[in-house]
């Protein structure tokens, strides 16, 4: 089981992916901090989530992490979702969602958010597979979207959409 670590910096992306991790059966837990008991709580499934705007966030969530909690926190800005980042690192895998560019790029041309993400690390050279776990989906599901994704972008295959994907953002920047 991988637990979510994830850093974002827009409300959107974070309610996002809550909803994503609640369904698949992981417990979300408003706020940062956890109790001080039990210290391991990986078996739980737990997820904190919430606001970081200084430093103490830092400690709390790489501490919060180390226990064994999955992380989904909104950074208020990039130089703290930097040093948020690299705490977390030292824990797992951490996925981030900073760049709301290619995300708007996206969303304009009738993408929706998750089909937008799998394009993208489609491109960055992931696996479908990779993509799907990365982003809190099923492969089936991910399959689905990338489907999707080729309807509205009007090509054949997988790596057709993944290449007007990148035209698309290109002509966006």
């Amino acid at each position: 089981m991988t637990v979510p670590l994830l850093v974002t910096l827009s409300a959107d992306a974070t309610a996002t992916a809550v909803r994503q991790l609640t369904n698949a059966g992981w417990c979300v837990q408003r706020g940062l901090a956890l109790p001080r008991e039990p210290w391991d709580v990986a078996a739980r499934k737990l997820v904190v989530t919430g606001f970081a705007e200084d430093q103490q966030a830092v400690a709390v969530v790489a501490s919060a992490a180390a226990r064994g909690a999955g992380v989904v926190v909104q950074c208020s800005n990039m130089q703290l979702a930097g040093r948020m980042t690299a705490a977390l690192t030292r824990i797992g895998v951490v996925r981030q969602e900073l760049d709301a560019s290619s995300q708007q790029a996206g969303q304009q041309s009738g993408l929706s958010r998750e089909q937008s993400a799998l394009l993208s690390r489609l491109a960055a050279g992931e696996s479908v597979a990779t993509a799907a776990e990365a982003e809190f989906l099923s492969l089936r599901t991910a399959n689905r979207r990338l489907a999707q994704a080729r309807e509205r972008l009007g090509v054949d295959t997988t790596q057709q959409a993944v290449h007007a994907y990148i035209r698309l953002i290109r002509s966006r920047s």
